[in-house]
């Protein structure tokens, strides 16, 4: 084989490997290896071009950049890829709701339904709503909802929920004693989703 398309081929396979390691990080790892390899073929050819040398010379370099890439988006996937199992030490915000268990993709503060309905009985704060599993996996869910009326905190209370099928909705209710008026208000103060065992 020619050396100026030995080195072509490893200039586009180390071209190609930096481009998909942003999307598919496995196949760039095997691109630059592959494209040193070719520069390996297109030197052990003797070329006499010094274009071809350049161009083998841009190939490796891709080739060595797509590896080292590829390998680091390897470690930071390894580390943070599924946080849905992982509780973060300070809590995440989304909506003004936190999460001690973050999930960029599919924050677990968008499953709740918002505004959170609630209604004031006879010495009793209540609140209900709909949750959503907008994850991949079977979720368990904690509900820390709070009542608050003219910038003070009523009542506090914590609903858990196991279980819930990918895609699924459920409904949820929660409550705590408590006196209240028309002007009562109630919201999720926080939500932790974490994969069902």
């Amino acid at each position: 084989m020619k050396p100026r398309i030995t080195a072509f081929i490893a200039l586009a396979l180390g071209i190609f490997g930096i481009a998909l390691a942003f999307v598919v990080w496995p196949v760039a790892i095997p691109l630059g290896i592959f494209a040193i390899a070719m520069v390996a073929v297109t030197f052990l050819s003797k070329p006499t071009d010094a274009n071809d040398r350049r161009l083998a010379v841009a190939g490796l370099l891709l080739g060595l950049v797509a590896i080292a890439l590829g390998a680091a988006i390897a470690v930071s996937d390894s580390d943070g890829d599924d946080n849905s199992g992982v509780t973060a030490s300070q809590p995440t915000f989304v909506d003004g709701i936190a999460t001690l268990t973050p999930d960029a993709a599919n924050p677990p503060q968008k499953d709740i339904e918002n505004p959170l309905p609630c209604r004031v009985e006879i010495d009793a704060l209540r609140a209900g709503g709909k949750i959503t599993n907008h994850s991949s996996t079977p979720a368990n869910y904690l509900i820390i909802v709070v009542w608050e009326q003219d910038g003070q905190q009523l009542g506090t209370n914590t609903s858990v929920i196991n279980n819930v099928a990918p895609g699924l909705t459920t409904t949820f209710e929660v409550s705590t004693p408590g006196e209240g008026t028309l002007r009562t208000t109630c919201r999720v103060k926080q939500v932790d989703r974490t994969p069902s065992k």
